[in-house]
């Protein structure tokens, strides 16, 4: 029997936990899911809550071994991809989880992969991925999650059960990280603005000691540009890099703890190729490090402009009310909205591997003459 706490952490979305929780209990579930939501939907604690139903044989009981390891992503049967390239999956991962499919669950029971950011397939990886859809192991499902319907090819689309999520106001976002988390409402509006209001990245980041010492430096550094020097600006931006990078070891003893929980069950093939992942995935936590940094400025500017609107407005950034206040007595909003171009393409040079400290670099001597 389905126990009933396997989705009591996620306080959105009703009808897609009764759907699941039926389904579960039920036994009758597809062979491939498409959740319809971005993150600030709870998709992803959603798939998760649901993985861990589908690989326990209690339907979720949130205290076997089956259980505990999901909770720490480290269950041999369950497969959580992200997309490694600049602007889309790689082949090699979809052939990777193709090749995963010929065997057999370590536990004997389902296999469940998840592919975050189905929308990154691209027309090669989606095709790769099409046939086995079509025609799946019995033992497998698949979660893949996207924005929206349109945003994944239509031949992908119609293999799949489309599980559409609600979007959620701000509000809600923030009731529900509070709820989930015991953030306070403060910390979690921080937290939801640095992580593009993702709810599972948002906990991760509030409750990274690292992130938030990150979050301080950005805000200390944006609320000094003016008085600084080019030269000033360069050792700050220098030392914010090394701040943004402490996350990452922290990373790398969780990658080496699941690389010895899974070495008796991978071939030594295997375990090269697990190590290469896990070089990309630090490559890409760094390029999410610096894409927060880029964030927290927006929410900084976006104080800015709500404050200029009314000086009573409720913002993000209230431990920064003083510097922000101070800023919009010197600059007109068409400088902020200038600001905000600026970042934008800084972004767009991340996500081309454009080294962090040279765009880093120009976007604060930018805005430094810019603001």
């Amino acid at each position: 029997m389905l126990d009933s706490s396997l989705f009591s952490n996620i306080h959105a979305q009703p009808q897609v936990k009764d759907f699941l929780q039926t389904s579960i209990a039920e036994g009758k579930t597809s062979h491939a899911y498409l959740f319809l939501g971005d993150g600030s939907a709870e998709t992803f604690e959603m798939a998760h809550a649901f993985a861990q139903g589908l690989l326990c044989e209690k339907g979720g009981c949130g205290a076997c071994n089956s259980c505990i390891k999901v909770a720490r992503l480290a269950h041999p049967d369950l497969h959580v991809y992200k997309p490694l390239g600049v602007n889309e999956y790689l082949l090699d991962q979809i052939k990777e989880l193709l090749q995963d499919t010929e065997l057999q669950a370590v536990y004997g029971g389902k296999k469940v992969y998840v592919l975050e950011d189905a929308d990154m397939l691209g027309q090669q990886s989606a095709n790769a991925l099409l046939k086995t859809l079509e025609e799946p192991p019995a033992s497998c499902v698949f979660i893949l999650i996207a924005p929206n319907k349109r945003s994944v090819l239509p031949t992908i689309a119609s293999r799949c059960q489309l599980i559409p999520f609600r979007a959620l106001s701000d509000d809600e976002l923030v009731k529900s990280l509070v709820q989930n988390s015991g953030a306070s409402e403060h910390i979690a509006r921080v937290a939801l603005s640095a992580c593009n209001n993702s709810i599972r990245e948002a906990k991760e980041f509030f409750q990274s000691s690292y992130k938030l010492e990150l979050r301080r430096s950005v805000l200390e550094l944006m609320s000094k540009l003016d008085s600084m020097d080019a030269l000033d600006i360069l050792n700050a931006t220098k030392e914010l890099l090394l701040d943004a990078k402490a996350p990452l070891a922290h990373l790398k003893e969780v990658q080496a703890a699941l690389l010895d929980e899974q070495e008796d069950f991978l071939s030594k093939s295997a375990q090269k190729e697990l190590q290469s992942q896990q070089k990309r995935e630090l490559t890409q936590a760094q390029r999410s490090s610096i894409i927060e940094i880029l964030n927290i400025i927006r929410s900084y500017l976006r104080d800015a402009l709500l404050l200029m609107e009314n000086s009573e407005a409720k913002i993000v950034n209230e431990d920064y009310a003083s510097a922000l206040l101070y800023l919009i007595k010197r600059v007109h909003r068409a400088q902020i909205l200038a600001a905000f171009e600026r970042i934008g393409k800084a972004e767009q040079h991340i996500k081309r591997n454009v080294t962090a400290q040279v765009s880093m670099e120009a976007l604060f001597l930018d805005l430094k003459e810019g603001l």
